[in-house]
Parts: C-alpha cells; structure tokens; sequence
C-alpha cells in the first residue's frame, strides 16, 4: 500500500501541470520537490479523514484533473493561470463562457487518457482505517492533524520571503503566468492566499491620509488658473470591450485601417486630447480598469489578478467619480449591455455613487453583432438618456460595452467581417480587427451627433484591454517574438490601449498625452474645466512624480520606466491614500460601512 501512497500524488503533480505547460523543464526542481510534498500531505489527510486509501487517492485525482484542465482554459481565454480570488467572479465567468471555443489538442486528450488510467490504476489501493475502536479513531485523529500540519506548514513557510528564499520560487506577482509556471500552478496558488487581505502600508494613519489629501487640494487651488469659470458638461465616459490598436505591439498590415475615426482624433482634432493609457490586465478582468478610472485607485498595491469591486469594495467611497459629481449637481448611470451579475456591479456601483444602473434589459429590440449587444445599440442608449434629461442638469453616463468580447472562433451572419491582416492567415485577429473597425465608425457616429449640441458635451473613450494571447500572436510572430518569450519592454506593450477625450467646446488639442486608467478621471475633469476635489487634486499630484503608474508600469518624472511594486518606498503616500480610500474613508465622511 506504501507504493500507491508514494506515486499516486507524485502522478497527480505532474499530470496536472502537464494541461499546459512540461514541469519537467519548464517548472524550478525545487518546486517540484515543494509540489510533491503538497501533493502528498494532502492525500495523507483525505486518507486520515475518509480512512479509506483508494477512495483518497480518487478523490485527490479526480481534483486534480479538474483543477489542471479549468487552469488550462483560464490560461487559454484571458493568458492568466487561476488565482484565489477567481471564486469571487466565478459567476461572471460562467455567465460568458459559451462564447469562447476551446481549443483541445493532442497533448490534453493524453493528459485525460493518462489521468483515467491513473484513475484505474489506484482501485486496487483498498487499505482501511474504517472502524470505532480507540486505537483506530486516534490513529485517524493523530494521523489527520500531523499531515494537515504539514501541509499548513509548508503553505505558511512559502508565504515567507525566508520560504521563498530556501525553495527558489519566483516571486513576483505582477508575471502570474510565470510564477504558475516556475513555481508550479497549485504552490503559486497557496502563496496568492495570503493577498486575499491587503495590508496597511507602513506608519498608516487615518490622520496620515487625510493630511496628504488636503495639503494637495490646498496646493492645487492655489495654483489654479485664477478667474476660470467652471464648467460643468455631461460627461460620457464609453469604456469600450477589448478596444485596442495594436499596432503598438509591431508592423502588420490591413487591407483597410481599423480604426480611421480614432487615428484622426490622434492627429491634433480639435477639442481633443488623446493618448497611450496604461491599463493593468490584458485579455479578461475589465472590472479593473473601470475600478481604476472610477476611484483613482491603482492596481499596482494590490494583488496582481485580484477584483476589487468582489474582494475589497465593501464601503462606501466618498471620493469616487459619481459621488464626487453629486457636488456640482450631477446625476449618475452605469450602463452596462450584459447580465447585471458581472462583476458584482450591482453591489459595487451603488457604494460609487451612481444614481441607475441599466442593464441587458433595459435595451428593448437592440442590433445585435454576433451574441452581444452592438456599439450602435449601446451607443444609441446614450443618446436616449442625455435627451431624457436635456436641461435638467450635467450627467455622468459611464458605459462599459459588450460588443468586442472575446472569443473570435466563429463566423455569424450578423457581423460582417471587413478588416484582414494580410499575410498572417489569422481568422481570428481578422474578426477582432473588424469588430474594432464597427465600434470607430459607431464612436465617428456619436461625435457627429453631439457636435452641434448647445449644451456642453464630454466623450471619453477608451478601452479597458487588448485581446488574449492567441489574438496578437500572429502579430508577434511577424515581427520575431512569441507570447511566451517578450522583454520586459515588449509585455507592457500588451497593456497599452488608446483613450480620446472629446468635447463640443473648446479644452484645447493634444496628441501623445500618455496616462494611465487610475488618472484619467481626474485628468479629464481639469481639461474639461469642472473643479476637482481635493482628492482628485491628490491625484493629479501624484501623476507629475509618476506620469504613468499601473499593475505592469511605472513612469517616473525622469522617464524612467520600471514597476511600483519595485518602489514601495517612493509610492508610500499614494499607497497611504489609497489604503484610506479604499477602506476607511466612510468612517470619516459618516457613512455605514
């Protein structure tokens, strides 16, 4: 029975990182070894605590192979491996995952003959600890509480930088791909546990935060242009799904530009700023680039692959964008042409301050492209509800759009496909540069339509990601380069998409004015002329010492480019500020928690 023991989980490792990657070469020995000793303490303690060997075995085996094989999926449709905080939007993920295709090849279907072997194989392991006699209940009990220990132990030691020193695992959070790979998926798994909480930075005070906050407004006001007169627009802020140009990851040709409207803009429009905005997630996550854009919070101090709006949003936030517009009489809807269960949004939008919410439901016969609602039906619901309320006041209307959405495996008869990359052979790049190419005539669309509006009208566009792996990688391969291998340099490529702020009365003309997510609120209320807050102002402090500052970037005023992770001494104010944002700023505004 010691053989089945032994091997069983020494199988089970290898065959479950084997889904997606060799852990034989590609894995650190090390970790390997770390791994096994996981695998192996937990089979010990289902074994104490069913007290029968085979149906332990079975059941870590069964794990396992389910684990591996949805660790493969995530990796394939958003390029990250799973994270603890995955169980948080597990419903978010369900509620699209008919609209990706999995690809199956012949390395998976191996893996599940091997695994069903395995399965087999261990049948005959039917060595029992069933009974009630003393000894054998305190076998069980001592049995449980030292192999649990163990492996307690071993997941508590690796959360250590004295762990991670002894073990030669990879650390850094911002690549989770490759500390999954490196470390090994389950062992990179159980050290993301500890980030389920995120720690207060170094000397937190309430007081500390507050100080900060109101010596930048004080700052701010005395350096404001004076005799300005506020003006107070709609705001329209469309984060557009999966909207990217990315000609910023290499040379590649197209039989027609797919995005013409929004190269125009970039070419000094006037009344029009545009730029680079450096984004935190590729592929999937969109909940954090609008969680950055709507706080002013950066997910560069938080755990890389976590969801604020499910993990950390649980107050009320005074100093987020729809709130802080109450002020000068703003109202405020989220609009969003998907499920309401996404991303906790019902439960997240409401502690921002947003007046309505407008979901699925609320588009009665909208143009569908492919399964989603379209740009044009999205866009035409924006039109609807500035008229509703024309006169009545400014509005914040934040749009997050469903159109892009991955996957792009299928032709439809109700999306033509206009856009080819040519000579890469990528019916899966040409789609998506073709859904790009129906949102930048929809958006040339709604331009034209405000522009000769009276009242005062603001567009910020932008997108909230580029596409997964498998879209740019017939662009990569053109120009020499593989997902898996990029420089430093080429992988923040990856999070880079383009934002316009537009408006029907004069804010001046910029092009190149690169940012990122967590400063365009607050950047665009300067240009628009709308007073910020003293927080906003705090905000845009910081964006002068670090001009571009999110999960994968920092930009310093020097111009050096580096990760704030790396600087956790530099971004200690901002880290402060945030902390009190995110966690204690309703206590002091008076607000229920």
């Amino acid at each position: 029975m010691l053989l089945p023991m032994l091997l069983g989980p020494i199988a089970d490792y290898y065959l479950m990182e084997s889904f997606s990657i060799n852990p034989f070469v590609e894995t650190r020995w090390k970790a390997q070894i770390l791994n096994i000793l996981l695998f192996e303490a937990l089979m010990l303690a289902l074994f104490f605590a069913i007290g029968n060997l085979m149906i332990a075995l079975e059941v870590e085996t069964a794990f396992f192979a389910f684990a591996g094989f949805m660790n493969y999926m995530l990796l394939q449709f958003r390029s990250t491996p799973i994270v603890p905080w995955d169980w948080f939007s597990i419903g978010t993920g369900v509620s699209v995952l008919d609209n990706y295709h999995l690809i199956i090849e012949k390395r998976q279907v191996i893996v599940f003959l091997l695994f069903a072997l395995l399965f087999i194989l261990q049948w005959p392991a039917q060595w029992r600890l069933w009974g009630k006699t003393r000894k054998k209940v305190l076998t069980r009990i001592i049995g449980f509480l030292t192999s649990f220990g163990l492996f307690c132990g071993l997941t508590r030691w690796i959360q250590t930088d004295d762990g991670v020193e002894k073990w030669n695992l990879y650390p850094f959070l911002f690549t989770p791909e490759i500390m999954a790979m490196r470390n090994g998926f389950f062992a990179t798994y159980l050290m993301d546990l500890q980030y389920l909480v995120v720690e207060k930075p170094e000397g937190y005070s309430i007081e500390a935060a507050q100080e900060l906050i109101e010596a930048a407004g004080l700052d701010h006001n005395a350096q404001a242009h004076a005799g300005a007169e506020p003006v107070y627009p709609t705001i329209i802020v469309i984060m557009d799904e999966a909207f990217s140009d990315l000609s910023v990851l290499g040379e590649f040709e197209t039989n027609a530009d797919p995005m013409p409207f929004v190269h125009s803009l970039q070419q000094g429009a006037e009344n029009t700023v545009t730029g680079n905005l450096a984004v935190s997630v590729k592929g999937g996550n969109t909940a954090n680039t609008e969680f950055e854009f709507l706080t002013g919070c950066t997910m560069a101090f938080l755990p890389e692959g976590s969801i604020p709006y499910q993990q950390y949003l649980m107050n009320p936030m005074p100093d987020a964008l729809p709130n802080a517009l109450k002020a000068y009489g703003y109202t405020s809807t989220a609009i969003h042409p998907y499920r309401a269960a996404g991303w906790s949004r019902t439960s997240a939008y409401p502690k921002m301050g947003f007046d309505t919410m407008l979901f699925e439901d609320s588009f009665l016969a909208p143009v569908r492209i492919r399964d989603y609602i379209s740009d044009q039906s999205d866009f035409e619901k924006l039109i609807e509800l500035y008229e509703a309320k024309k006169g009545d006041g400014p509005q914040l209307l934040f749009n997050v759009t469903m159109q892009n959405h991955g996957g792009y495996g299928e032709s439809y008869p109700n999306f033509p496909e206009t856009i080819t990359a040519e000579g890469l052979g990528s019916a899966t790049l040409d789609r998506y540069l073709s859904l790009i190419r129906i949102t930048d005539d929809e958006l040339k669309n709604l331009v034209a339509y405000f522009e000769n509006e009276t009242e005062p009208v603001a567009i910020v566009f932008f997108g909230d990601h580029q596409p997964n792996d498998a879209v740019v990688s017939p662009i990569l391969a053109a120009n020499g380069k593989s997902a898996d291998t990029l420089s430093e340099e080429d992988e923040q490529k990856r999070y880079i998409v383009p934002y316009v702020i537009w408006a029907n009365y004069d804010i001046g003309e910029q092009s190149g004015a690169d940012t990122s997510a967590n400063y365009l609120a607050a950047e665009t209320l300067e240009i628009l002329g709308v007073p910020v807050t003293d927080y906003e102002s705090f905000l845009l402090w910081e964006k002068i010492q670090f001009p571009v500052l999110s999960g994968r970037q920092m930009t310093k005023a020097d111009g050096e480019v580096t990760r704030a992770q790396e600087h956790k001494d530099e971004t200690l104010d901002y880290r402060t500020v945030q902390y009190y944002e995110l966690f204690d700023s309703a206590k002091t505004m008076g607000e229920e928690p």
